[in-house]
């Protein structure tokens, strides 16, 4: 392991960081290990992102095509499971017949 020293912090802001690091129970040093820690890997996430869209033919499309594409998803299974719920209710076998209604 290595040790990181950090150098003109403003007394608020050590004072802040010991506050929230008190109010979540931990030392001042284990908040700012969780800190830089999770830094760290937004860092590396971001990196992954990055070299992702650089690929020629990915994420062409825009917000809304994303949007209506993930609507249109919904709405297949949604009509998906309808048809599945109607099939199991079997409605005709209680509904009168047209040819012996009383309408």
């Amino acid at each position: 392991m290595v040790a990181l020293q950090i150098r003109d912090v403003p007394e608020g802001v050590r004072d802040a960081l010991a506050e929230q690091a008190r109010a979540r129970g931990m030392s001042l040093q284990g908040l700012l290990l969780e800190l830089v820690t999770s830094e760290a890997r937004r860092s590396q996430n971001l990196a992954v992102l990055k070299r992702a869209a650089e690929r020629t033919g990915m994420y062409d499309s825009d917000v809304g095509e994303v949007a209506k594409e993930l609507a249109a998803i919904r709405l297949s299974s949604y009509d998906a499971a309808y048809v599945a719920a109607a099939e199991a209710l079997q409605p005709t076998r209680w509904l009168p017949s047209r040819r012996g209604s009383r309408t």
